[in-house]
This record gives C-alpha cells, sequence and structure tokens, in this order.
C-alpha cells in the first residue's frame, strides 16, 4: 500500500467523525512516507470541500511549546506523523483545543508499543484515562516485515546485479485504541 492513501483514509475517518478544523503535526526532520501522508491528508480534505484555511500545518523542532503549536487552536482533527510526540503535544494541546473532542490519526511502529499502550484508556484504570482525545487510531508499520522485506530486496540485487532498484509499497495496519487491547501486538 503507498502512503498517500494513510492520510488519505485518516480524513475520511475524520470527516465522518464530524471534524472541520484540521492540523497536521509532524516534525522538522521528517521522512518522504511522513510527507506523502501528510500529503494524502491535506488533498483529501480539500477535495472534499474543506476550505485551506481550516488545514493547519505544524512543523516542531521540539513538542510542546505552545508557541508551535498555536496555529492548531480550534482544530478538532489531526494527523500526528510520529505517535512519539503526542505525549509532549498534550499540554498545549488542552490549552488550545477540546482535547476530548480531537479525532487523532497517527503513525507508528511497533517499537513504540509502551507509548501506545501508556495512551490506552485502560492502561490507568477505570477514572485516572490518559488518554483525552475523542478517537485515536494508528496506523501501525511493521518493523519485521520491513526487515524481511529489505533483505529479500538485498538478495534480488545481489542474485540480479544489473537489475534496477524498483519501489515496493508495504501494507500498513490501521487499529483504532478500543480494538488494541486484542491486537496480537500486545500479547
Amino acid at each position: 500500500m503507498q502512503l498517500f492513501p494513510i492520510g488519505s483514509r485518516a480524513a475520511l475517518r475524520q470527516l465522518a467523525e464530524g471534524s472541520s478544523r484540521f492540523g497536521i503535526i509532524d516534525t522538522i526532520i521528517t521522512t518522504l512516507s511522513n510527507r506523502e501522508t501528510a500529503r494524502g491528508y491535506r488533498e483529501t480534505l480539500l477535495l472534499h470541500g474543506v476550505p485551506a484555511e481550516e488545514v493547519c500545518e505544524v512543523l516542531l523542532y521540539t513538542p510542546g511549546h505552545e508557541k508551535n503549536l498555536a496555529p492548531l487552536a480550534g482544530a478538532d482533527g489531526l494527523l500526528c506523523s510520529y505517535l512519539i510526540t503526542l505525549p509532549g503535544c498534550l499540554p498545549a494541546l488542552s490549552k488550545l483545543c477540546k482535547a476530548e473532542a480531537i479525532n487523532v490519526d497517527a503513525l507508528c511502529s511497533t517499537e513504540t508499543q509502551s507509548l501506545f499502550q501508556w495512551l490506552l484508556p485502560a492502561a490507568t484504570g477505570e477514572n485516572g484515562s490518559r488518554q483525552p482525545f475523542r478517537t485515536l487510531q494508528l496506523h501501525i508499520r511493521d518493523l519485521f516485515d520491513i526487515g524481511v522485506r529489505s533483505a529479500e530486496f538485498a538478495r534480488k540485487l545481489i542474485d540480479n546485479p544489473g537489475s534496477a532498484p524498483y519501489t515496493e509499497y508495504l501494507d500498513v495496519v490501521s487499529d483504532s485504541y478500543e480494538n488494541a487491547i486484542d491486537a496480537d501486538i500486545f500479547r
């Protein structure tokens, strides 16, 4: 699967949840995959009639600085390129937006399981939920699969040194926090 559709799916999900003001949180040093995901998100929102001024992109040097996140004031739909940036952004986001009304889609890899579990409502018990968002959906990249595919690609080049490199897209699994407790990656 190409990464562009991940952002598109995130935008469509948030539109269906009723979001009307959107934000993209990324870091200054980012990857092509994250830029493509953000592009898919932005372009899908625009295609569905969301005015460009209702889609704000914030690039962070360090997460959590209110002045950096100020353009996201009032956002109720967010795409976060790295799940790891969310905890640092929470204090500022809770001042700028109604955090419990925000629909969040975030990209992560399985190495961030402990952070993901920290964000789950069940992680802190009945009344102490740390997960402040209305919805949280993760788009998980399986690092083991990336390693396997990389080794297969390397073998193809070794076995056929004259072949040209090519691009092969990996599937990305989406999961919401409600379903994550039962997900195999947490067993």
